[in-house]
């Protein structure tokens, strides 16, 4: 008998999409059919999750509209049933971004409020140039969270918190609410950590900070587990990309696997981005068929903001099925508090 080939798993030393701007896909896409029939299974008539998360923070477009993510939210409810519930989502953002460099001279009295007090992981978190940056970014957080998008923690300096003790872990954790008390934005009740890393340390200062829910983990097909310390631990599935490889289903490490599949096929431009994107909702609807077909635990849709057309298809296709919520985490973690028995399942 083979043995299953492990996951495959990048860590790549730098993550420089942080804010989704721009033109996304074209046209008002109406949701397509399954690529396959579906339903039935042990879990049916419980609820299936589908919880798209970016790792992200807004960038200081001077209207929420020009936004990505206001795109993203719009198009996901562009054809949804009158009297459902909106689909949503949630932004982990990095508090970072909302900062001053610190230590120079020349601050006034409201800049200094704004300093950080951290050194920072740069280029990928770098300080903002003014106040007025930081005041356009906070203004579209709020934009979005009241129109239902979840705003959840990705600490503040984004840097690699593998080995970081309690004491480092809740310097982020209460820089990351001072910052966001300061500019009025709303106190999150989720994190995920920066390069995925975590460790023990973490989850106490977490708990002790109040957090509800941790999606920093990668994992199997099985609904969230609880910690110890009472946090929901929900996982980032695996999924099988070509050739037959199991791969953590997050946006750049799967881009660093199928590019080069492309190029190797004689792709190259665009070409190759549309081979990428389809082989990336190839593989997310094979793994949200085989949960929905069984045990329906939530479907976790995780990265910086790479296919954004595949993640498209897959929430038009999805979205609308029964007993199917595209929706926060938040939302999720309300429901296996009033359900722990599925804890595991």
């Amino acid at each position: 008998m083979r043995r299953p080939r492990p996951a495959v798993l990048l860590v790549l030393p730098l993550v420089l999409l942080i804010s989704v701007t721009g033109q996304l896909v074209s046209g008002d896409t109406p949701p397509a059919t399954p690529a396959a029939p579906l339903g039935g299974g042990t879990g049916a008539g419980r609820t299936q999750f589908v919880l798209l998360g970016f790792d992200a923070t807004p960038g200081p477009e001077p209207r929420v509209e020009d936004t990505g993510f206001h795109y993203i939210y719009e198009s996901i409810n562009r054809h949804r049933a009158p009297g459902r519930p909106p689909n949503s989502f949630t932004l982990f953002i990095s508090t970072g971004l909302l900062q001053l460099q610190p230590g120079r001279s020349r601050h006034t009295e409201e800049e200094r409020a704004f300093e950080g007090v951290l050194p920072r992981n740069q280029p990928v978190i770098g300080y903002a140039r003014d106040v007025s940056v930081i005041q356009a970014r906070a203004a579209n957080v709020r934009e979005l969270s009241a129109r239902g998008v979840e705003i959840g923690s990705h600490a503040v300096r984004h840097a690699h918190g593998l080995r970081f003790d309690e004491a480092t872990w809740r310097t982020e954790l209460v820089d990351h609410e001072r910052i966001s008390e300061l500019l009025d934005l709303p106190r999150p009740v989720g994190f995920r950590a920066p390069f995925l890393e975590y460790n023990e340390a973490m989850y106490t200062a977490l708990a002790a900070h109040g957090t509800r829910y941790d999606a920093s983990r990668p994992g199997g097909r099985a609904w969230p587990t609880r910690h110890p310390s009472g946090i929901w631990l929900f996982s980032i599935p695996n999924v099988i990309v070509p050739p037959g490889r199991r791969a953590l289903f997050f946006d750049d490490n799967l881009r660093e696997l199928l590019l080069p599949l492309a190029h190797a096929a004689g792709k190259s431009g665009r070409d190759a981005e549309r081979h990428i994107d389809d082989a990336y909702y190839q593989a997310a609807m094979a793994e949200f068929q085989e949960r929905y077909r069984g045990e329906r635990p939530p479907f976790l849709i995780s990265g910086h903001g790479n296919f954004r057309g595949g993640i498209l298809r897959v929430m038009r296709n999805v979205c609308g099925l029964p007993d199917v919520r595209c929706a926060t985490f938040r939302e999720a973690v309300e429901y296996l508090d009033a359900h722990p028995e599925l804890a595991g399942r």
